[in-house]
């Protein structure tokens, strides 16, 4: 790149600080800054966002949509005034987040990637149905910052309860797995789960805290705890996932067990950072191995960390994207 040339980015994100801006783009501003390009961002929530959208694009050698599917008629106008357009998406928003068939998001969705000059999909399966519509998709998968997430060494876990964390639109999957909890309850009756999110929930077999969510608290409550759980049905909706809980969990050193489901079958080696299972009693089985153990959950978290560090850290992937963006 010419060091001499202004060149500037304009990111576009849904909201400024849902998970998918925090994990998908915004860790690019540093990156591309570095390079020194001039980076702006603007939210679809923020007052007069489209307007905005269309001036900013227009004065910026690259236009990033995280994961929007705007109308056809604002998509149209974004493409005319975009220089080159980068479309990013980390779920598989052309079905309905019940897994169902959406004419209407499947129509958005190949909009979006056909008038994109690049698309960059979380993992394989979202690469696959993007490449339907576009010949320039790399897949990129959802990473965390590793530096966000002090390194436990090979210390057993501090606390031995289980943990989940997310939202209240992901709070369905807990309700998916009732009747693993339950038999988890059964086998381990002194289990204790952690839900941090932005919602409180119980088991009536369970005992749970729940712990309200905030980026601050986020790091110290999961290093906090023991075992990092994850169930998930699986479903056209769900293959789509890009794993960033058990990413969470894994920058924590703490061991997964989690649904043999979508980009956490991918994310996790199956016995070596943590368990994948299919049934309650395999939950069971997995919860029960870990918690008699303290050795083995270390050593799964250890494992795990140092997989991350390697595959999924925003330290690995940023430079690589960035990189990608400047080919443009």
């Amino acid at each position: 790149m010419d060091c001499g040339m202004s060149r500037s980015i304009l990111f576009i994100t849904k909201n400024p600080n849902d998970a998918a801006a925090r994990y998908r783009a915004k860790y690019l501003f540093d990156a591309m800054g570095e390079r020194g390009w001039t980076v702006r961002h603007v939210a679809c929530s923020e007052p007069w966002a489209r307007l905005r959208i269309l001036l900013a694009a227009s004065r910026s050698d690259i236009t990033f949509v995280q994961r929007k599917l705007f109308d056809p008629a604002f998509a149209a106008l974004l493409r005319m005034v975009s220089r080159r357009l980068v479309f990013d998406f980390d779920d598989a928003i052309f079905v309905k987040s019940s897994g169902k068939p959406s004419a209407r998001r499947a129509a958005r969705f190949r909009g979006a990637v056909e008038k994109a000059d690049l698309v960059l999909a979380g993992n394989g399966y979202l690469a696959a149905e993007a490449r339907r519509f576009s010949a320039n998709v790399e897949t990129v998968p959802t990473c965390v910052p590793l530096a966000k997430y002090p390194d436990p060494g090979e210390r057993p876990a501090q606390g031995d309860s289980l943990v989940w964390i997310g939202s209240r639109s992901t709070s369905k999957y807990l309700k998916y797995g009732h009747e693993a909890f339950t038999a988890i309850a059964q086998r381990c009756p002194d289990a204790r789960l952690r839900v941090i999110g932005d919602f409180e929930w119980s088991h009536p077999d369970l005992e749970v805290e729940s712990v309200p969510w905030s980026e601050a608290i986020e790091q110290p409550r999961l290093a906090a705890s023991g075992i990092g759980v994850a169930p998930m049905p699986d479903n056209p909706w769900t293959r789509g996932k890009c794993a960033l809980k058990v990413l969470q969990y894994m920058a924590c050193g703490l061991p997964v067990v989690s649904s043999a489901t979508g980009a956490n079958a991918e994310v996790i080696e199956d016995g070596v950072t943590g368990f994948l299972v299919s049934t309650p009693a395999e939950w069971a089985d997995a919860v029960e191995k870990l918690l008699a153990n303290p050795d083995l959950r270390s050593t799964m978290g250890h494992r795990g960390r140092n997989r991350l560090a390697e595959h999924f850290s925003t330290e690995r992937t940023a430079p690589r994207v960035a990189g990608l963006l400047e080919e443009l």
